[in-house]
């Protein structure tokens, strides 16, 4: 996750270190300029919680963490999105409404993740996949949808996919992974993954690499976590329609890593399927019109 995320969640943190961060996050534009010191002494802690805070979040030290939060402040879009991520349409909502309505919430979405995601996260998962002889793509509900799109994608470039839904036949399916394969978990509230513990578990006994795309923090141990903002509408329904862009986004960014690391290898083998999808299909039109 980002550092400005965690700073505004401040989960864990002690009661001084939520002093700094707070001083920290309602100072950001004069963040370059502001030693460790000053810091310390505006929000009546000290350097050392200062230093604590900064290894809390990843960095190691005022130095790396001043680096890094700079650079995502870089990143953040001009202007917040504020509308309804749940529901961005109302009753009786006109055609240009609603598509302006779901490009600011694809927008968002997009700009959010691209914000808070850790690149190094996305990378690592993309190694993890890349690598392996099969991939089980473990989701429900939305989840589900956006992972059979990843899988199809993944296929047309030479690796073995395979989505799970049903949580009454999975362990039929994990039961087949061993070492050299890897498992993609998709839960946007996290929800979705307890109903896949046991095979959690039997993943963990086997030596399988696991990656979890989710917008909170697991209570079981992953290979790799993507963990984007978790965001609620008004009414504390998951923001569907946010949760599902942010997801296709993510996932799609993995794919084209994945795509890069052996460009002319995939190209050429998505090339040949594309070619025999686009002589069935063809022979299927004839098929028909005779």
């Amino acid at each position: 996750m980002s550092i400005l995320f965690d700073l505004q969640k401040k989960e864990n943190f002690t009661e001084a270190e939520k002093a700094a961060a707070q001083y920290i996050l309602d100072h950001l534009e004069e963040i370059a300029d502001l030693n460790i010191g000053e810091i310390a002494d505006q929000s009546h802690t000290s350097n050392a919680t200062i230093i604590r805070l900064c290894r809390r979040l990843g960095t190691k030290g005022y130095r790396d963490f001043r680096i890094s939060i700079l650079r995502e402040i870089e990143k953040i879009p001009d202007e917040d999105y504020q509308g309804n991520v749940d529901y961005p349409v109302y009753d009786r909502t006109s055609l240009a409404i609603v598509m302006k309505s779901l490009a600011e919430v694809h927008k968002y979405a997009v700009s959010t993740c691209y914000t808070a995601v850790s690149a190094v996260d996305l990378q690592n998962a993309a190694f993890i996949l890349e690598r392996a002889e099969h991939i089980y793509i473990y989701a429900t509900g939305e989840s589900d949808l956006a992972g059979q799109v990843f899988a199809r994608r993944m296929m047309r470039i030479g690796h073995r996919c395979m989505c799970i839904s049903s949580t009454t036949e999975s362990l039929a399916f994990t039961d087949q992974l061993t070492a050299k394969d890897a498992a993609l978990f998709i839960s946007y509230s996290g929800k979705g993954i307890i109903r896949f513990r046991d095979d959690m578990i039997l993943m963990e006994q086997r030596k399988v690499r696991t990656v979890l795309l989710t917008g909170v923090t697991p209570n079981h141990p992953f290979s790799q976590i993507i963990r984007y903002p978790y965001i609620e509408s008004d009414d504390d329904n998951s923001a569907t329609f946010y949760s599902t862009e942010a997801e296709n986004y993510l996932l799609d960014s993995i794919y084209s890593m994945i795509f890069a690391m052996e460009y002319e290898k995939v190209k050429k083998h998505k090339q040949e399927v594309d070619h025999l999808m686009r002589q069935r299909a063809d022979l299927y039109i004839d098929k028909m019109q005779k």
